[in-house]
């Protein structure tokens, strides 16, 4: 009978491991289920030593005992086993639980049915959260003088600031703007000075090939189409193909028509 009881334990006990599932909200319910399967298996062993240890009459009850003996310790190796994987896995959790507590220290949200109605705040504790305005740069101020007309103004807007940073990105753009002020204005050899200035700073920039483009057309505008030639024939020979150096052939063959 002793040993129909301890095989009916070894069966019931695996069913009761498996229902023991670890959670984050109960660890010390995981070390007390530990707790009393360990006690379970423990007990099992001893069983096992009192079957193991009686002696019997025949070869054929000497048999049978062993192999109960043999089966008992497989469950009991088993349980064993399953005993150090809950071990591990209430490592992992605990680990977990660490983790989690200490990102609710940096935030640990007020259940919905515990949250202050808005009148039970206090007003210091409330921070608002202002738009964040931007203040226009001089650069901004000069590019919105430049295409409002107001070429002097942006002028003087973009040369400001350049002094206060000579090195910004928008340096580049400034400096073209100034240039084409001037252009636009009909101030046209100060406009090619400013090209200038523009292609001897810069002359990486995208805009040098339409630089030598309107210095050319400013000269025109000049009257002094020989000193145009040469600044359309040197963006031809530095951009070839490119369309300003196409637009400076035309250029050059309608001065060349006029003469």
């Amino acid at each position: 009978m002793k040993a129909i009881y301890l095989i009916a334990v070894v069966i019931v006990l695996p069913l009761y491991l498996a229902s023991c599932v670890a959670t984050q909200d109960d660890v010390g319910g995981l070390y007390a289920r530990q707790n009393r399967l360990e006690a379970k298996v423990d007990k099992l062993s001893k069983e096992v030593n009192a079957v193991a240890g009686k002696g019997y009459s025949s070869n054929s009850d000497n048999r049978e005992v062993s192999n109960q003996v043999f089966q008992l310790e497989s469950k009991v190796f088993d349980l064993e086993q399953q005993i150090t994987k809950m071990e591990y896995q209430i490592q992992l959790l605990e680990e977990n639980l660490t983790s989690v507590e200490v990102s609710t220290l940096k935030y640990r949200p007020v259940p919905t049915q515990q949250r202050p109605r808005p009148s039970q705040v206090e007003a210091e504790s409330v921070t608002i959260l202002e738009p964040e305005i931007k203040e226009p740069t001089l650069f901004d101020i000069g590019y919105k003088n430049f295409n409002n007309g107001n070429y002097a103004q942006s002028r003087q807007n973009f040369r400001a600031f350049l002094r206060e940073d000579p090195k910004a990105k928008q340096a580049p753009d400034a400096t073209f703007w100034i240039a084409d002020s001037y252009y636009k204005e009909g101030l046209y050899e100060e406009s090619i000075l400013e090209y200038q200035r523009l292609i001897d700073v810069y002359p990486r920039d995208p805009r040098v090939p339409l630089a030598y483009l309107k210095q050319g057309m400013g000269l025109m505008k000049l009257n002094k189409d020989e000193e145009a030639k040469l600044f359309f024939q040197t963006l031809i020979d530095k951009y070839p193909g490119s369309p300003e150096s196409d637009e400076a052939e035309k250029k050059i063959s309608r001065l060349e028509q006029n003469s």
